[in-house]
């Protein structure tokens, strides 16, 4: 067999270059990707151009991870429970106060042996775990603060969900860490380094999602050469609800499950899929919370995604959406960062720009969702409609079927 010649020739880059303009006449254009929610365009065939080399080719060694809310404590443990008899590898626990019942919410939770994380916003919060919980979840809780010169944990997930695009959610994040490490590099603690917790919302833009993780490690090397402080990152993927619909359920399985590839395969160290039926007036159904764990562990043991190297490795498209993303969200940095700069109009005025891009696209079914905006469910489901939405920066959350709800 191996003295049988291969059943093909190897063709330099220029025959594929031209093969690719002869095969696709009028239709040239489409060598070229062009995003305007993104704001990214480059020609897929030009290769020498400027580009991240993606150097990191090993299994992604992810976790599925469940956040829950320190309120009703009673009801919050025994979701815990089951979640974690279901596949949850790691827990976030937020919304942590003065009132907050650590022993009954923590009851029977095995904290040394699973990812415990607790945001804290305050100190007196955070006074008041290490005066009521146990000795065993002081000891093995990862405590995230969300404040202060301390703070270790930066979302930007809630900008992702008003309608921000990557360069703009990457440029508001890497914008609040600067800041933070300058207030920072005053201390002795940035001799030992840090490790950072940073939560990026998960959009429908695969690609693009999957650049992002790419990108927001390159940035924070940058930063932590520019402050000349040693940072590790954890990274949190977080599926979203822009998309997602309570008249059509079985589609958000399908987009759950592909946002959160881009996730796995950008590398994400926790996986975060939240129940699509979460800001309903109804709250979370029971399906819902199953099938999101269950995307994640249909990814681990069907998938095999956690055993498997980096599956776009050498990718000249993810390398130049890397570059690209880089690029923009640092010259935002940039930007925002300057002396007398009102940062928060800025990039509230960004993102409002591109949200209503989207909006404008979705009322012209340029952009279809299918069982919102077209294919509409046509079988009987128990009634649900979406409830008062959080907000960030004064917008509310973009939720593409509320739209319809509210019209």
């Amino acid at each position: 067999m191996s003295e049988l010649p291969l059943p093909f020739s190897i063709h330099s880059i220029e025959d594929w270059q031209a093969q690719l303009q002869s095969e696709l006449l009028e239709k040239s254009h489409l060598l070229k990707y062009v995003n305007d929610i993104e704001e990214l365009e480059f020609s897929i065939t030009d290769l020498d151009g400027p580009q991240i080399p993606l150097n990191f080719n090993s299994p992604t060694n992810w976790k599925n991870l469940l956040k829950v809310s320190a309120n009703e404590e009673k009801k919050t443990n025994q979701l815990l429970l089951d979640a974690l008899m279901q596949g949850a590898e790691a827990v976030i626990i937020e919304h942590a106060s003065r009132q907050t019942d650590w022993k009954i919410l923590l009851n029977d939770i095995q904290t040394a042996y699973i990812d415990c994380m607790i945001i804290f916003n305050d100190d007196d919060s955070m006074q008041h775990f290490k005066n009521n919980a146990s000795e065993d979840a002081q000891k093995h809780c990862k405590v995230l603060y969300q404040y202060g010169e301390e703070q270790n944990y930066f979302s930007s997930f809630k900008i992702n969900q008003v309608g921000a695009n990557c360069a703009t959610e990457l440029g508001s994040l890497i914008l609040h860490i600067h800041r933070v490490l300058e207030l920072q590099s005053s201390s002795e603690s940035h001799i030992h380094g840090y490790t950072f917790f940073l939560e990026l919302g998960l959009g429908a833009e695969y690609l693009v999602e999957i650049a992002k993780f790419t990108a927001i490690r390159k940035l924070i090397e940058q930063l932590s050469i520019i402050h000349q402080m040693k940072i590790e990152i954890k990274l949190i993927a977080t599926t979203g609800f822009c998309n997602k619909s309570l008249h059509d359920p079985y589609t958000n399985l399908l987009r759950q499950t592909t946002e959160s590839m881009s996730g796995v395969i950008g590398a994400t160290d926790y996986l975060c899929v939240q129940p699509y039926d979460a800001l309903s007036t109804n709250g979370t159904s029971e399906f819902a919370q199953r099938m999101a764990l269950n995307i994640g562990n249909l990814l681990q043991f069907e998938a095999k995604l956690d055993q498997t190297k980096t599956l776009l490795f050498g990718s000249y498209v993810i390398g130049k959406l890397t570059q690209e993303l880089i690029e923009k969200s640092w010259e935002m940095l940039c930007d925002l960062d300057e002396e007398n700069t009102d940062s928060i109009e800025q990039l509230k005025s960004r993102i409002v720009h591109t949200r209503s891009i989207r909006l404008a696209k979705f009322k012209d079914k340029k952009l279809l969702l299918t069982g919102i905006n077209c294919f509409e469910n046509e079988f009987e489901i128990p009634p649900n409609s979406w409830g008062n939405l959080p907000t960030e920066i004064g917008l509310p959350f973009l939720i593409f079927e509320k739209t319809m709800q509210d019209a």
